[in-house]
């Protein structure tokens, strides 16, 4: 039995496909993943109701998962939820805007075993690699834009429909709405608590020590400062967000820029999503995948989305975003920012960066120095403009 055969053996012990009723014609075995988030595995298949094969990735979450090592308590229940609300969104997509339909890969087949005490996943859907699209982590100018497009795609459709987005959400969902990994009431207890943080921060200096870039009092600032953070972007919540979007979460296509923005991007992994501040997922996109020598172009890139997003905005919308949102830019940036550097950046040194260079499922602020550097030196400015 291949690696693949033994990964498809559900918990309840039966096969994932003969539990969901298709049928696998050929497995690419250089294309099968598990990790500490999922199974992934990359498939031929015929599935019912289709008449020729499809090529498909079957994403399965299963109790190894759930009980990874550290995953207990609220970040157990979290990781659950989370995989509940990608099951959740997949079942509904077809209830989304015509905008943001096609942005996102095709559901085939869904599974959801809740009778345990661990709870099973499986989503079969859409192979987007046969069909030229592939991800990266280091993005470029063109990937980086067609990201911010699709972005703004959706927060634009979420806003201008949220009402009914919210009470899909709370109807469809058994979980909290709001959207990201990073909003404070999803995170670890370590990322609050002064003395973990504090012995984790001097850590990370002592690790990169003596970068002058890395501040020995950014830990216990960022902590202190994180409530009044975390309000303020709650507060300008006003759309459907994608919760995690960096480059490993989309799939891009070499494509000339005047075909529609689905033959050119896709958006996966929708674990994270809900309702909240859009310009949290802008802060998330542009911080964890900028290639290196696209840094010093930030601000350029957040002013290419703004752009975007009122290009697609009604006019009251429009003033709803330059009066409640855009004021929240700086807030949402560094909120994000602290879970990367007292959560994501946990163990982090640079010989671990460099032993994650030019990992696909790893954004950049984890495998790159210049990432870092320019992390902490921004996050220690606008602190500094806050009086922090």
């Amino acid at each position: 039995m291949s690696i693949a055969d033994e990964l498809l053996v559900l918990d309840c012990g039966e096969r994932a496909d003969r539990k969901l009723g298709f049928e696998i014609l050929s497995l690419d075995e250089g294309r099968v993943f598990n990790g500490r988030q999922a199974i992934i595995i990359a498939a031929c298949a015929k599935i019912p109701g289709i008449t020729e094969p499809v090529d498909v990735v079957i994403k399965r979450v299963a109790k190894a998962h759930i009980e990874a090592k550290g995953r207990t308590g609220d970040a157990r229940t979290a990781f659950i939820e989370s995989a509940e609300t990608e099951l959740t969104f997949y079942d509904s997509v077809h209830m989304l805007d015509a905008s943001v339909q096609p942005l996102w890969p095709k559901k085939y087949l869904s599974y959801k075993n809740d009778t345990a005490d661990t709870p099973e996943y499986v989503l079969v859907l859409e192979d987007l690699v046969p069909k030229g699209y592939s991800q990266t982590p280091n993005l470029d100018e063109r990937c980086m834009k067609d990201g911010l497009e699709a972005l703004a795609t959706l927060h634009a459709a979420g806003w201008v429909g949220r009402d009914a987005v919210k009470a899909r959400a709370s109807s469809l969902l058994k979980v909290p709405i709001r959207g990201t990994f990073w909003a404070l009431c999803k995170r670890a207890e370590p990322e609050r608590d002064q003395a973990a943080v504090n012995e984790h921060w001097q850590s990370v200096c002592a690790s990169f020590l003596p970068d002058p870039a890395i501040d020995t009092t950014l830990g216990e600032r960022l902590r202190r400062s994180a409530p009044d953070i975390d309000r303020i972007v709650e507060n300008a919540s006003v759309t459907t967000v994608h919760g995690d979007a960096k480059g490993p979460n989309m799939f891009f296509k070499n494509t000339p820029p005047q075909l529609q923005l689905s033959d050119r991007v896709r958006l996966i992994d929708s674990q994270w999503m809900g309702y909240g501040n859009p310009l949290s997922d802008v802060a998330n996109f542009l911080s964890a995948g900028l290639a290196v020598e696209l840094l010093p172009q930030f601000d350029s890139f957040f002013q290419f989305y703004e752009t975007a997003l009122l290009t697609r905005l009604p006019a009251p919308f429009q003033a709803e975003y330059r009066t409640v949102v855009k004021p929240t830019w700086d807030t949402a940036w560094l909120d994000y920012c602290r879970c990367a550097m007292l959560g994501l950046w946990r163990g982090m040194c640079p010989a671990k960066i460099a032993r994650n260079k030019g990992v696909v499922g790893l954004s950049m602020i984890s495998q790159s120095l210049p990432h870092v550097r320019f992390l902490t030196q921004r996050v220690n400015m606008k602190l500094k403009e806050r009086g922090l």
